[in-house]
């Protein structure tokens, strides 16, 4: 990635630098067409003398109108041949040669942006990989302390949440922060904040579906176990509708065994509202995943894509115009000579 930056860098030091080679060339070309012009004065001048010189001589020796029409050939043939050399010199070969070098830097300094662009999604996907990796470490770790009566369902959302919001955060890549700082930061971490709230509607679904308040139980202190239940935490992957209709039996089950009151279940909150939230959250990661998407297709697909359709075009038109110089050349190096030859005459005697 270093080498991508350094190579970046030295490739826009070389497009500035070719960038006032072609004004100096540019300011040359001008100075250049300034003394065209006065070429072409000097010679307008000349030819008017020249006119008149021609009069003069045809008075005093007595020119045919032949020889005058032979004489103006030549004028109008060395005329011809200074106006060609003047208009080589308009098209100035240096001009068109930077040209070329900055239209090949423009599509190495593109090129390797897209690759930038990959290896910086790549390092975005690595990071968010290891942050799962983390938590459903966590995870397995809550359900073994849980299966062992070590902890509450409460204080294992609590921590699942604190998890979820401890990663909010978006990773910093040194590779993102210096091969592109122009590209705003909203738009680099639109996959992080998605995933982010993913977990956060998982860990919120699941303290909703695991501390239900209906039906509530209207239990006594006297009557619980707490330390022989354990209750079942399902994963993201598997939480269906009958699903968590089960676990919110299973769990009534368990609050009743655990001896819950009504002013825990309340802390909680109502499965309506959770899944108003659910429904709000699932809005948004839908509008974020939208913008994402049409972000990243407008900035980096796009120009690909013409990038590569270019390039095709360009292929197929060498293609083409080599097939029909292989043939050309076939013909009239092979082909015609033998039919015209050989093919043709011992026809025209039969």
């Amino acid at each position: 990635m270093d080498a991508a930056e350094a190579q970046i860098a030295a490739l826009t030091a070389n497009n500035s630098a070719l960038t006032s080679s072609l004004a100096t060339a540019m300011a040359d070309a001008a100075t250049a067409n300034k003394e065209v012009n006065e070429l072409r004065t000097q010679i307008a001048t000349l030819t008017t003398s020249l006119a008149t010189l021609n009069e003069e001589l045809r008075t005093k020796a007595n020119i045919t109108s032949e020889q005058q029409e032979q004489l103006n050939g030549q004028h109008a043939a060395v005329l011809h041949a200074v106006n060609e050399k003047l208009a080589a010199c308009d098209r100035n070969a240096t001009t068109l040669a930077i040209k070329a070098r900055l239209e090949k830097n423009e599509k190495n300094i593109a090129r390797l942006s897209v690759e930038n662009c990959q290896l910086t999604l790549e390092s975005s996907r690595h990071v968010q990989l290891d942050e799962m990796q983390e938590l459903e470490a966590q995870i397995v770790a809550l359900k073994k302390q849980l299966s062992e009566g070590k902890c509450s369902t409460t204080s294992a959302a609590s921590s699942l949440s604190n998890n979820a919001q401890s990663m909010r955060k978006p990773p910093t890549s040194s590779i993102t922060s210096s091969a592109n700082p122009a590209t705003p930061s909203g738009a680099e971490c639109d996959a992080n904040q998605c995933l982010d709230r993913l977990l956060s509607k998982y860990v919120f679904f699941w303290a909703a579906e695991h501390q239900s308040a209906k039906p509530r139980p209207t239990l006594s202190p006297s009557t619980a176990t707490p330390a022989t239940t354990s209750i079942p935490l399902h994963s993201v992957a598997t939480e269906e509708t009958s699903a968590s209709a089960e676990g919110t039996a299973r769990d009534a089950q368990s609050v009743r065994k655990m001896g819950r009151s009504d002013a825990h279940l309340d802390r909680v909150g109502d499965d309506d509202q959770a899944a108003d939230s659910g429904v709000l959250l699932a809005v948004q990661v839908l509008q974020r995943v939208g913008s994402s998407a049409t972000s990243l297709y407008v900035q980096q697909v796009h120009p690909l894509v013409y990038t590569l359709l270019k390039s095709e075009f360009m292929v197929v038109a060498a293609v083409a115009k080599g097939a029909y110089e292989g043939v050309a050349w076939l013909w009239n190096a092979a082909i015609s000579p033998v039919f015209f030859n050989t093919v043709l005459p011992t026809l025209q005697n039969v």
